[in-house]
């Protein structure tokens, strides 16, 4: 495993101790990889994106109220106003344009926003990168019996910045359908009135509980539900079309500059499925020196399933920076590609591929066409170069040329996966005693679980029945992992769905207190308080994270919550006993988990309406008046204006889920003076 380093804090000035343990990872040179706010450990990865979009008809009704009333729903496209900003320079701000991540557990993410975009990509680890790329697009063609012309629109709310597919029809109208999230779901319910059928477009990764394997792995999964409410046949036509990234993310900035492209390209691939049809699509590759990957060696691929009734053709190569035509010219005309198998291989051109999948609908008919999105970037490399395989490489291997292997699995799992993923979430979201808007946020908020830098699997060469290592970034501006004084709060939904992984980590670190790093490593709190470098152990012998007791409850809530932004923002961390707001750089700020923890203690409490009080400001921060979805940040201030987003923290809303009711009467003041409690029958 990585070395592991203990970073010690004094007190700080309000009196409360704390030990943060955090693992550092040092580089060639044996330096400590620290960094300070807004750096980034040097660490090095690149996963293998494949991409499969694969779709195959069904004859299962579904409407777009099959989706849980609970999913947070926002207009495609629809601005916001007044949005959160980040108080820090240099810190991590995209802006709200933000959507459900798609990925699994340590197989690195990327997400598309809720105006269509594919634009956050944290395939390399501890990387953050936000950037959209116009080649990356879902299309859709309809066309009404009878008519002379369908309509071909490319499904985002935008357009491209510079002259790149100027032929393709873009800027999907505002407001036309809604978003809904529900992680690790998300729905792209498409309204538009040139469109004659109903379409809605499900997404998924099978982030499932329990299920280690398959939520370990790169994949996403699209279901299009398609239905036809007219009385005339409905010809729709669905195009993906993706750009060749292989070795797009070798870099450590936050956007793709410099990106290469040079030894990429596309080839063409088919396969029979015994009893489902034929799997055809393109797979996106690289030119790689050796047999081995590198880190930023992979691959992508698109495809799709053509069966009875659903016709894929395709288009494997075109400029992406091209206008475009090879692909919009005949998609526009009647929702076919030219099956055009061309290929060669980039100078320093990008390379796109696109496939379509076409089918008739019925008048009345329905239809649910599952289609895949895979990838299988399997390296991981850290700064002092060792190499690690993700978890999922386990089942798939290691040679970074699964891309097609994978993307048939979540072809041929995509129902099973669905449903299994409805059955985990019914209890909750249907649970009417407690509030709808936290049934949604109580697994939206689960998407840092995934999304937020988390490392799994083995160094490379280990032993496959040895347990891999799991350990959580604490942000991608604080690009540290295993910070333990923090880890607990998202620990508790691994806790409750993926035992294993949490059991296997506090093993580990267990395994750390008897042990010692002699090496001086910088006191950075002390330091600051002295104006001198001030140094210590990295590690004593026996160190542990100390904790700390919540008490006062009442007088927090009335104080901390209610006066603080008109009860609205959650808890503040400090305020003077009449309300004022205090200077301290941190206690004027509210955390988002330490004010979801103190909810699960007032709820222990019996104190349900200050606990679902306190929470729902944070909701109302997050999801309606900041725009800081899937981006949940550690702390906001007074203006709502937050420091260090997609932090971990947040998941700590389980909490409120997992904290169990203090006992009452004699017997709970016996367990807080440490008196054997006194035997209790109810």
């Amino acid at each position: 495993m990585p070395a592991i380093d203990f970073f010690q804090c004094s007190p700080t000035a309000n009196g409360i101790g704390i030990i943060l343990c955090l693992i550092f990872l040092r580089d060639s040179n044996n330096q400590t990889i620290r960094g300070t706010s807004g750096g980034r450990l040097k660490r090095s990865f690149i996963p293998i994106f494949a991409f499969a979009f694969c779709l195959s008809a069904a004859s299962n009704g579904w409407a777009s109220d099959s989706i849980p009333k609970t999913a947070w729903k926002r207009a495609f496209g629809l601005p916001l106003e007044n949005s959160g900003i980040t108080r820090v320079p240099g810190d991590i701000d995209d802006g709200y344009w933000q959507g459900v991540p798609i990925g699994g557990i340590g197989a690195g993410t990327f997400s598309r926003s809720y105006r269509g975009e594919f634009a956050r990509w944290h395939i390399k680890a501890a990387n953050h990168k936000y950037e959209p790329v116009d080649a990356n697009q879902f299309a859709m063609f309809q066309q009404s019996e009878g008519d002379g012309q369908g309509t071909a629109q490319v499904l985002m709310n935008g357009h491209p910045q510079d002259s790149s597919l100027a032929s393709w029809q873009w800027d999907y109208p505002v407001g036309a359908g809604d978003y809904y999230a529900l992680f690790p779901k998300a729905w792209f319910d498409y309204k538009w009135n040139k469109f004659p059928a109903h379409v809605v477009l499900e997404q998924f990764s099978p982030v499932i509980p329990n299920k280690y394997r398959e939520s370990s792995y790169p994949v996403a999964v699209y279901r299009l539900h398609a239905e036809n409410r007219t009385n005339k046949k409905v010809t729709v036509s669905v195009l993906l079309s993706w750009t060749n990234m292989s070795g797009w993310f070798r870099t450590i900035t936050r956007d793709f500059t410099g990106a290469p492209n040079q030894g990429n390209h596309n080839y063409s691939m088919n396969e029979n499925i015994a009893g489902a049809g034929t799997m055809k699509g393109i797979v996106f590759d690289r030119n790689r020196a050796g047999g081995a990957p590198n880190e930023w060696d992979g691959q992508f691929a698109i495809a799709a399933l053509d069966s009875p009734g659903v016709e894929v053709r395709k288009q494997t190569t075109f400029q992406a920076s091209g206008d475009g035509k090879a692909v919009w010219t005949p998609f526009s005309k009647n929702g076919r590609l030219a099956n055009d198998g061309k290929s060669w291989v980039s100078d320093k051109e990008k390379l796109a591929g696109a496939i379509a999948v076409r089918f008739t609908l019925r008048p009345g008919e329905t239809k649910v066409i599952p289609m895949v999105i895979a990838r299988d970037f399997p390296l991981v490399q850290f700064g002092e170069g060792r190499k690690w395989n993700r978890r999922y490489t386990d089942f798939y291997g290691t040679s970074g040329r699964n891309a097609w292997k994978i993307a048939r699995d979540g072809l041929l799992h995509a129902t099973q996966w669905s449903d299994e993923i409805d059955q985990w979430q019914a209890p909750y979201i249907n649970d009417a005693s407690k509030p709808q808007w936290y049934r949604g946020m109580l697994f939206n908020e689960l998407y840092a679980l995934t999304d937020g830098g988390t490392f799994w699997g083995r160094q490379a060469g280990s032993d496959l029945k040895a347990p891999p290592t799991f350990a959580e970034l604490e942000c991608f501006d604080y690009a540290y992992y295993g910070t333990l004084d923090v880890r607990f709060y998202a620990s508790l939904p691994l806790l409750k769905f993926w035992p294993d992984i949490d059991k296997q980590v506090l093993l580990e670190f267990t395994n750390t207190v008897p042990k010692e790093w002699p090496e001086q490593g910088l006191w950075v709190w002390k330091a600051a308080q002295t104006g001198q470098p001030v140094t210590h152990k990295r590690k004593k012998i026996g160190a542990v994270p100390h904790d700390m007791q919540v008490s006062a409850m009442k007088k927090i809530f009335d104080v901390n919550v209610t006066k603080f932004g008109h009860g609205e923002m959650g808890a503040a961390n400090g305020m003077s006993a009449d309300g004022a707001i205090l200077t301290n750089a941190e206690a004027k700020e509210v955390w988002v988990g330490t004010t979801e923890g103190f909810a699960g203690l007032l709820m222990s409490e019996g104190q349900k309406d200050e606990a679902w009080k306190a929470t729902w400001g944070l909701y109302h921060v997050i999801y309606e008046s900041k725009g800081y979805w899937f981006r949940t940040p550690e702390a906001w201030d007074i203006t709502g204006n937050f420091r260090a987003g997609m932090y971990m923290r947040p998941m700590a809303i389980w909490a409120l889920e997992m904290t169990p009711a203090r006992p009452r009467g004699p017997e709970r003041d016996s367990t807080r003076t440490g008196a054997p409690p006194r035997d209790v029958t109810r």
